[in-house]
């Protein structure tokens, strides 16, 4: 083994093998193009669940991501309306994965939420496996009052490759 200190250039470098430090290899380091295989990269998927912005909320249930990675995170579920509701209507958001709710508690939507405010979900589980499926389940009720328009909810996820 053999030890240089200070800088070294070389013009081409072939080797048995090659075990670089942690961390010695950043984002910097990556030429523009490089074609690395996806296999190799955590992927972020940001799909939107949206009713109409001129209809008012109706209940719907709705398949929005299936994960294809080997494991996954739901870091967070943002909701938000194009037109809030009036008086005593509200709508209910729910996540389910294969089937079952994920969150702490659905979140209900009153009239204290504004247009384009955005909320987050309290998320009860966050690691998902290959092949679940993310589900977004809408209730609304007037209750009274005039249900909003425009509900869109919007779960990130970061998948790890296969």
């Amino acid at each position: 083994m053999s030890n240089i200190s200070g800088t070294l250039f070389v013009q081409t470098l072939t080797c048995g093998a090659f075990t670089p430090p942690p961390g010695c290899i950043t984002d910097n380091a990556i030429q523009a193009g490089a074609d690395i295989d996806t296999s190799k990269l955590m992927h972020r998927f940001q799909p939107v669940y949206c009713q109409p912005v001129a209809a008012t909320v109706s209940a719907e249930t709705k398949i929005v991501h299936v994960v294809y990675g080997s494991t996954a995170t739901l870091n967070t579920v943002e909701v938000g309306l194009v037109t809030a509701n009036i008086g005593a209507a509200t709508i209910t958001v729910d996540v389910y994965v294969n089937g079952s709710s994920i969150l702490v508690t659905p979140l209900t939507i009153t009239n204290s939420l504004t247009a384009y405010t955005i909320t987050t979900c309290d998320i009860s589980n966050q690691n998902l496996v290959m092949n679940n499926v993310l589900e977004v389940v809408v209730t609304a009720s007037a209750s009274g009052g005039t249900i909003g328009k425009g509900l869109f909810v919007c779960p990130q996820i970061d998948e790890n490759a296969n």
